[in-house]
């Protein structure tokens, strides 16, 4: 887990981020999927899912689910 942090100001994880993406582009493929609710963050999340996509109303339900997400 790479040490970020959050637009807010405040320490989090995650398990992919900006810098990660860029370096391995072209070297290997990522997974995306969209998750809406904290069961399907969740579910992403324990499965390995590399980025989840989300609408922002959706941001504080998916969050709880998949905390070190790349969102």
């Amino acid at each position: 887990m790479k040490r970020i942090y959050t637009f807010g100001g405040h320490p989090a994880t995650r398990n992919l981020t900006v810098a990660n993406i860029k370096a391995d582009k072209g070297r290997r493929k990522f997974v995306q999927t969209t998750a809406v609710s904290r069961t399907e963050a969740a579910a992403a999340q324990a499965a390995g899912i590399d980025h989840l996509s989300i609408v922002d109303h959706d941001l504080v339900e998916v969050r709880a689910g998949a905390p070190d997400a790349f969102t």
